[in-house]
């Protein structure tokens, strides 16, 4: 069963931070509950948030990577933008031998 890393990293303006980092909590423990997300961890590193998940074979019909990109995209307004990719999200994909 091939299985996928992935990686999400954004920068909520500093006034959001506490807020962003309550939903998003919600946002995941809420997605744990369709399957797809084996293991996951959140680390805030100075203001910024690194998701990690860990998918199984579920995720292709389950897609909670991309609910969680769109939930990030309406959130623009709250974010910061990364200077080197202009953009309010990184987001890294690999997969697990």
């Amino acid at each position: 069963m091939e299985r996928i890393i992935k990686t999400i990293r954004f920068r909520p303006k500093r006034e959001y931070l506490d807020n962003i980092v309550e939903q998003f909590e919600t946002v995941t423990k809420k997605a744990m509950a369709e399957g797809s997300i084996d293991s996951y961890f959140t680390a805030i590193l100075d203001e910024e948030i690194l998701y990690v998940g860990i998918f199984n074979s579920k995720e292709d019909s389950v897609g909670i990577i991309n609910k969680g990109i769109q939930w990030l995209d309406k959130r623009q307004d709250l974010l910061e933008t990364f200077s080197e990719t202009d953009k309010h999200f990184v987001v890294e994909t690999g997969t697990i031998r």
